[in-house]
């Protein structure tokens, strides 16, 4: 009998995180295409195909939300970025630096980058918030660097970030003015790699 008391809890503990899952893929593709201003508890409750009234057995507030909203969309930015490094050596950062200024990507807010998308937005937020944000970013270029097959250590990290804040401001700067830079990417892939490396 305890047996199936344990499973049937077991059960609705699984339940219950694949639902605050739901939430968070949904919270995470909606404030990258709509801005941090879009995340209300309604929409996107409404958005994960669920009702508003289930949002506080999972969540405290639409704070806790979109602190958790922005690690999961880093980590999918992150799955965005391994489909991006190619395998040879000499080509993964001028691959990367090319698929991030992309007109797919620049097109792409919803599954895009998560960095350019809402970076400039983030100051504006709670601290919880910004700190989800901050440690998404450091994972990501921490990560990037493995990829990269570059050494693990703090200066080279910083110098990913860096290169991260350069290319998310210019998906901005398209993103704000298509006109923007459309016959500089060769330029600017060269001279960011030669930069970087």
């Amino acid at each position: 009998m305890e047996t199936g008391r344990r499973s049937e809890a077991s059960g609705r503990a699984a339940q219950k995180e694949a639902t605050r899952r739901q939430i968070l893929e949904a919270a995470a593709i909606r404030l990258r295409r709509d801005g941090l201003a879009s995340l209300g508890v309604k929409s996107v409750m409404s958005e994960a195909g669920l009702t508003h009234g289930g949002f506080y057995a999972h969540f405290a507030n639409r704070d806790a939300l979109l602190a958790a909203a922005l690690t999961v969309a880093c980590e999918q930015t992150g799955r965005l970025y391994s489909g991006w490094v190619m395998p040879q050596a000499e080509e993964r950062v001028s691959a990367f630096i090319d698929a991030y200024l992309s007109r797919d990507h620049v097109d792409d807010l919803a599954n895009g980058c998560t960095l350019a998308a809402i970076g400039g937005e983030v100051v504006r937020e709670s601290a919880a918030a910004r700190l989800a944000f901050e440690h998404g970013a450091i994972g990501l270029a921490t990560d990037l660097t493995k990829a990269f097959e570059l050494p693990q250590n703090a200066q080279m990290i910083s110098r990913t970030r860096m290169l991260l804040g350069v290319l998310a401001g210019l998906v901005q700067l398209r993103r704000a003015d298509h006109e923007a830079l459309p016959h500089e990417s060769a330029h600017l892939r060269k001279h960011l790699s030669s930069w970087f490396l």
